[in-house]
């Protein structure tokens, strides 16, 4: 689904001050687009991602999904944190299915669907607390698939994991957007994968948070990090990073 964005400002009262934390926030989103999003630590990315999910209603602007305008959760809009919260007495497929009935012949075959889209064929019985914290993320990406999401929300899924299984849950991810086509906006600080996966990168500024650049990769999928075109949009991406960062400190000091 196409996203259009249009918030002026995101503020929280702090004791007797009040902190803007996103402030001019414009981005159009294509119909089946990756996006990415890096920027220092409270630039106000977690915040921006709820805002889209509905979870967050407290701010001036508006966010639109479709032809829907975004005040509450919807279907529109599965989300994945980084945590992958799985109730732990519920199975695999349970866990995938949530409240819809496992009985249910469509349910099941979506849900088998998903797991086989996930990789987790053979695991639909396993609990929890016998999967791996890459298979975890797994279940809470294809639970958050069940309901044939327009947007696909990831808030940093694969920052606590190590980085073979990182990389595998990227080709994972990379593989289910090329076959769904689903909308995703994935919040991530590592540089590789916002070049691996977006079709364009938001670099974002913080105090307050403000998109800094947008950063279009042209590179046909499969890409490879060793390439030198890889190498050459990773090192700009790199530098308006860095340099998102030094404003971000300036202003603060300044403040």
């Amino acid at each position: 689904m196409e996203i259009s964005i249009d918030i002026r400002n995101k503020s929280f009262a702090k004791g007797q001050r009040v902190m803007t934390v996103l402030d001019d926030i414009h981005l159009d989103i294509d119909n089946g687009e990756f996006i990415t999003i890096i920027g220092p630590s409270g630039c106000g990315k977690s915040t921006l991602l709820k805002i889209i999910a509905g979870l967050d209603s407290d701010y001036e602007g508006s966010v639109q999904i479709g032809k829907r305008a975004v005040n509450r959760p919807g279907i529109e809009q599965g989300f994945v944190f980084q945590e992958h919260r799985l109730f732990p007495w519920l199975t695999v497929e349970e866990n995938i299915a949530g409240n819809l009935p496992l009985k249910k012949a469509a349910i099941r075959k979506k849900v088998d669907e998903l797991i086989d889209i996930v990789r987790l064929r053979g695991f639909a019985k396993a609990y929890p607390k016998e999967l791996s914290g890459g298979m975890s993320q797994r279940v809470a990406i294809a639970r958050a698939l069940l309901r044939k999401p327009g947007v696909l929300l990831l808030d940093e899924p694969f920052g606590a994991l190590d980085a073979f299984t990182r990389r595998h849950l990227q080709e994972v991810l990379l593989q289910i957007w090329l076959e769904t086509e689903t909308t995703m906006i994935l919040v991530t600080h590592d540089l590789d994968e916002s070049v691996y996966l977006g079709n364009r990168v938001v670099v974002m500024g913080t105090h307050p948070g403000r998109i800094q650049r947008l950063i279009r990769i042209d590179l046909p999928f499969p890409r490879q990090r060793t390439h030198p075109s890889f190498q050459k949009i990773r090192q700009n991406v790199l530098q308006e990073f860095e340099s998102a960062d030094e404003f971000s400190l300036v202003r603060q000091q300044n403040q």
